[in-house]
């Protein structure tokens, strides 16, 4: 892939992500932030296998949402028939995820999350669940324009994305 005045390299580093042309290299966070990334994947990728639906990814995946943004959502989704097998499976994915789930971490603005999220339905993402651990909330956005916002004892629920997966999230904070 090549972006314009972006090295691969820079691109390849695992926190890295482009909007609108510009690199941005985020830090590290604390443990909050994965270990909720990877409470969702232990719940939603049995789920994904066992119903053979497609694909879960970790925050190392890259999806190429148009020419100039390339994103790596906290866990991601792709349905059986968009998963890249083989050699392409190399590569960042040149479209958007079915599924995208960003946890906020202490340092993020919501705001710049939910554009985020708006930018992954601008691409063709169906589903976007943006977590918010300081107050164990979730804003649901869904490509038919309509959002909501669930609290602790509110369920995720995988819509006509991931038919029939539900998650209470209170399940989800330690």
């Amino acid at each position: 892939m090549a972006l314009p005045g972006i090295s691969d390299q820079a691109l390849n580093n695992k926190f890295s992500e482009v909007y609108q042309g510009v690199l941005h290299v985020n830090d590290p966070s604390g443990l909050e932030g994965p270990y909720i990334a990877a409470r969702l994947i232990m719940k939603l990728g049995p789920y994904v296998v066992d119903h053979k639906l497609g694909e879960v990814f970790t925050e190392a995946a890259g999806f190429i949402l148009n020419p100039t943004t390339v994103y790596a959502p906290d866990v991601s989704f792709l349905r059986r028939d968009r998963v890249p097998y083989g050699a392409t499976m190399k590569k960042f994915f040149p479209g958007a995820p079915d599924l995208a789930i960003e946890v906020l971490s202490q340092s993020d603005r919501f705001s710049a999350i939910r554009r985020k999220g708006l930018d992954y339905l601008d691409a063709g993402t169906q589903l976007v669940w943006i977590i918010t651990p300081h107050d164990y909330s979730a804003t649901i956005l869904r490509a038919q324009g309509l959002e909501g916002r669930i609290g602790e004892d509110g369920m995720l629920d995988g819509e006509n994305v991931v038919p029939g997966f539900r998650c209470a999230l209170h399940d989800l904070f330690a």
